[in-house]
């Protein structure tokens, strides 16, 4: 079980920028020691096994920073390393979340179980629940399709996080040019949830217009792909 956590750990390092860097003769070193550690700490029986409620249970909790058993906006906007861009946040609250019943006026707060919902999301958005759970976040205006002004206002988030990274400029136009060759839409002027479903990237363009660190994995596709290669026939 230790094994497939390593195995799990090692195919999330070239998406995270704090490890992305780290020398390839550590990696097997580090994948070792933090699948060790997660099992140290949440099967403490020993059992080879541990419960994913828990562990995200945990996470949940971690985020949770007044304690108050429900994450606000700037709380989960600490989520995957503060990678999601804030109109992404701000429309799965105003889509995914209920206003709480506290009297705290136009305050929404999400519980664990939207918690739930937002992660599994996140972790399966090439699934037709996922997309369809990303794509009224990304429907600004609910009109069941995107325009490239959609596509603009959701990529400009994505670019200033880009540029802040300190990597090089990139011109919009040819981003939502890229997304509509992605997405052949059965409309030459907009993109519906069937058309994402059918080009069978959605999950990669709806990362690519919400993460930062999604648009940075597709943007080096080509070496990721030639480091997997190199790392299998070694």
């Amino acid at each position: 079980m230790e094994q497939e956590m390593e195995n799990y750990i090692k195919g999330l390092i070239p998406n995270l920028a704090q490890l992305r860097d780290m020398p390839a003769a550590f990696e097997q070193t580090y994948c070792r020691i933090a699948a060790h550690k997660f099992f140290f700490f949440c099967d403490p029986h020993k059992r080879g096994k541990a419960c994913i409620k828990k562990v995200l249970l945990n996470m949940f909790l971690a985020l949770d920073k007044d304690m108050n058993g429900t994450l606000s906006k700037q709380e989960l906007r600490e989520y995957a390393d503060g990678t999601l861009t804030d109109i992404f946040i701000e429309r799965v609250f105003d889509d995914h979340v209920r206003r709480g019943k506290s009297g705290a006026g136009n305050a929404r707060e999400m519980d664990f179980e939207s918690y739930l919902d937002f992660v599994l999301t996140l972790e399966n958005k090439d699934t037709p629940e996922g997309l369809t759970y990303l794509f009224r976040c990304l429907d600004l205006h609910g009109r069941g399709f995107l325009t490239t002004a959609d596509i603009h206002t959701l990529f400009r988030d994505v670019h200033q996080k880009w540029i802040d990274g300190g990597n090089y400029k990139l011109c919009i136009e040819d981003v939502w040019d890229e997304i509509w060759d992605m997405v052949k839409p059965v409309n030459p002027l907009k993109i519906t949830l069937a058309d994402l479903l059918a080009c069978k990237q959605g999950g990669t363009v709806a990362s690519m217009l919400i993460d930062v660190r999604g648009f940075w994995a597709h943007d080096n596709r080509e070496n990721l792909l030639q480091e997997e290669e190199e790392q299998e026939e070694g």
